[in-house]
């Protein structure tokens, strides 16, 4: 049984490596094609403020649709192997070329992502999972999660049958569901801006 703590055991081990991937190469059709990557708050971007929170982990990379754009930022960046897919095609390509066995994945529009998310969630990581995905209430969050290696072959079944949905090869493995409700965090930390009013008002929480 799952217990609530009001803070979690510090013990994720700096030999324990993970590889971390933000994924940027979304079409961005609900901000009407801003690229949010570029949004600045507390003026630092999206993208910058996510890669300087992930900074302390083994390895950081960048999902995204046109490297050039992403060219001065010291990230190892990654195109999609199969475009236009949706998140499926980054996580999957990011896996592919992680050089580590577990990957934490997040979105570029979830500028409220802390290390000390990511450090909880690896406490989770052992042999008998595949992926480790957050929850809230009945809330699947696919692009909040952790990803092991043993997942790119459903992933690979996924993307050739043209099933794009991340939850189709996550039915093949081993899913260990995280639910924030038996941590200290609130939801606030996965909190993603899909709009531009969500920009503005998020903007104007935190002046």
């Amino acid at each position: 049984m799952e217990r609530k703590t009001a803070k979690f055991q510090q013990d994720f081990h700096e030999d324990q490596k993970i590889s971390c991937a933000i994924l940027a190469g979304g079409k961005n059709i609900r901000m009407n094609g801003l690229n949010k990557a570029f949004l600045t708050t507390q003026n630092q971007t999206f993208v910058q403020r996510l890669i300087d929170e992930l900074k302390g982990f083994d390895e950081i990379m960048l999902s995204c649709a046109s490297p050039d754009e992403y060219k001065d930022f010291n990230v190892k960046l990654v195109e999609d192997e199969i475009k236009g897919i949706g998140p499926l095609g980054g996580i999957y390509s990011c896996l592919k070329q992680a050089r580590n066995e577990h990957l934490f994945v997040c979105a570029v529009d979830m500028p409220e992502v802390k290390k000390e998310l990511v450090e909880f969630m690896t406490q989770f990581i052992s042999s008998d999972y595949d992926a480790y995905i957050i929850k809230t209430g009945t809330k699947l969050h696919t692009v909040c999660a952790i990803y092991r290696k043993t997942l790119l072959v459903a992933m690979e079944n996924s993307i050739n049958n043209k099933n794009y949905v991340i939850l189709n090869p996550l039915d093949e493995g081993n899913v260990k569901y995280i639910n924030l409700k038996y941590s200290c965090f609130s939801d606030d930390i996965i909190s993603n801006i899909n709009t531009r009013d969500e920009f503005i008002m998020y903007n104007d929480m935190h002046m």
